[in-house]
């Protein structure tokens, strides 16, 4: 046999093991996803952690809402748990902050 039908013989050998290794790691069990999260209420379209919303009107900040959970329904109410209310008296600057375990929003709000 001639040199380079050795040389030949090698590179496809390790071209065939190299692609058996790959078939193996492409066809090997992958771990299972990790569990479905838990939902706080299965009534509920949309739930996220954490959030921070704010009402402008003209150049200034009216109102800003701070929440831990959001809990949205398909008739578009909200409910809003560890919220805190901050709004600011534009006549002298007073600032007024409310906070609760839990609060509602609607889809139409009162101004």
């Amino acid at each position: 046999m001639a040199q380079w039908q050795r040389r030949a013989r090698r590179i496809v050998a390790i071209f065939a093991v190299a692609f058996a290794i790959a078939v193996v790691f492409a066809f090997r069990r992958h771990t299972p996803p990790p569990s479905a999260i838990s939902r706080i209420d299965p009534n509920s379209v949309i739930e996220s952690t954490g959030g921070h919303v704010v009402r402008v009107k003209g150049t200034r900040e009216d109102v800003a809402i701070d929440f831990e959970k959001q809990v949205t329904y398909a008739n578009g109410s909200s409910i809003l748990m560890n919220v805190k209310v901050t709004t600011t008296d534009r006549t002298d600057g007073r600032v007024f902050t409310i906070t609760g375990k839990q609060g509602r929003a609607t889809d139409n709000p009162v101004t």
